[in-house]
């Protein structure tokens, strides 16, 4: 089964002010800083076995998982959006 990465309303802010924000002080900077957190949203949606379920999972049919995005120089962790496994075999 696949899953897909939902962006919540309030992380997709967040993600903009912190590109934001990286990105005053080095556009590049700010880019390589997208390129890890698709990269991570990617292995997310390959591999959710290794992430958290959701407190929100023993609520609903479909397993719902947690996504944390750290990076560094500061640290941020987000909770970036919740897995939902598809129901279709080949979504």
């Amino acid at each position: 089964m696949s899953f897909k990465l939902r962006v919540l309303p309030l992380a997709d802010r967040d993600l903009q002010s912190i590109f934001d924000f990286i990105s005053e002080q080095s556009p590049e900077g700010a880019e390589r800083w997208w390129n890890a957190f698709l990269d991570a949203a990617t292995r997310a949606t390959l591999h959710p076995e290794q992430y958290p379920f959701a407190a929100e999972n023993v609520l609903v049919v479909q397993e719902l998982r947690q996504f944390f995005f750290f990076s560094s120089k500061p640290v941020v962790a987000k909770n970036i959006g919740r897995f939902l496994r598809s129901l279709a075999m080949n979504c």
